[in-house]
């Protein structure tokens, strides 16, 4: 049997030692606070150290292991329960990579509708100006442009294409020689308003056809409208059948596998810590 002097030369002798010296002897020493292993940096991967330990001393509170063999069953349930929780952020973040590659492959994201509706809605309030100004005879065809400002649209009016338009629509350009051109090879403004008045078509003509094809114009960009707010809703179910039509990978089989095993794994090592706990 030891006696008190035989312990207190113990002690003496044990502050003397310096531990291992070799770096094969301190790598072995290092590992001597871990039980098996499951709490090493490997286990804690991306996620924060303080959580895991959280988490484990939540377990222990939980479960009031008695014994190493106990406090052994409460690391692993710790260690699946973290297994389980890196799990799912990965499948939400292959979620959401998902996602973003479909919002990529989407024709135009929301921001880009409601620049293409502003600006369609711009064009009809300056188109329907315009006609309120041709019916008003405010237009004046004395220039190849014309510009007034309403309010805070400004209304534009190329002329000479609504010329050359007028023209064609009458079957006046099938051929070359019936309008004049100029030096570069285009037709004179001027010469096109003598041409078509030689034709005996008056500016008021000219501003009927302006008016008609002004209001088919309106039709169809408030048809566009139309069409650009329903691609909006349709971009939503469209993404969402591709969602659901994403093919599943080999990996997302073995995940799926690897979470119930996880969950078997707490299970029964829940159920042997209590059988262990209950036969105390």
């Amino acid at each position: 049997m030891t006696n008190e002097k035989q312990i207190e030369a113990n002690r003496k002798n044990a502050q003397k030692s310096t531990g291992p010296t070799t770096e094969t002897g301190k790598a072995i020493v290092a590992q001597n606070a871990v039980k098996h292993g499951i709490f090493v940096k490997e286990l804690v991967g991306s996620g924060n150290p303080k959580d895991l330990q959280e988490l484990h001393a939540n377990l222990i509170g939980c479960f009031r292991p008695a014994g190493q063999f106990e406090h052994i069953l409460v690391e692993t349930i710790a260690a699946d329960i973290w297994r389980k929780r890196r799990l799912l952020r990965y499948e939400a973040g292959s979620i959401v990579r998902s996602s973003q590659i479909v919002a990529a492959e989407s024709h135009m994201s929301d921001a880009e509708i409601d620049r293409e509706v502003d600006c369609l809605i711009n064009d009809i309030i300056a188109d329907e100006e315009l006609i309120k100004a041709l019916q008003n005879n405010q237009v004046s065809f004395v220039e190849p442009y014309w510009e007034k400002i309403q309010g805070t649209v400004t209304i534009r009016l190329d002329i000479q294409k609504e010329l050359e338009e007028f023209a064609s629509s009458n079957g006046l350009t099938s051929s070359n020689e019936y309008l004049p051109v100029n030096m570069g090879g285009n037709t004179s403004y001027f010469a096109l308003r003598r041409f078509l008045a030689e034709q005996h078509y008056s500016d008021e003509d000219i501003g009927k056809f302006i008016i008609k094809r002004r209001m088919k114009e309106i039709s169809r960009k408030r048809a566009d409208i139309e069409k650009f707010r329903n691609s909006r809703a349709n971009n939503v179910k469209e993404a969402s059948e591709k969602l659901k039509g994403i093919p599943e990978p080999i990996a997302l089989d073995l995940i799926i596998r690897y979470e119930k095993w996880i969950q078997k794994s707490i299970y029964h090592t829940v159920m042997m810590l209590k059988s262990i706990q209950a036969d105390r």
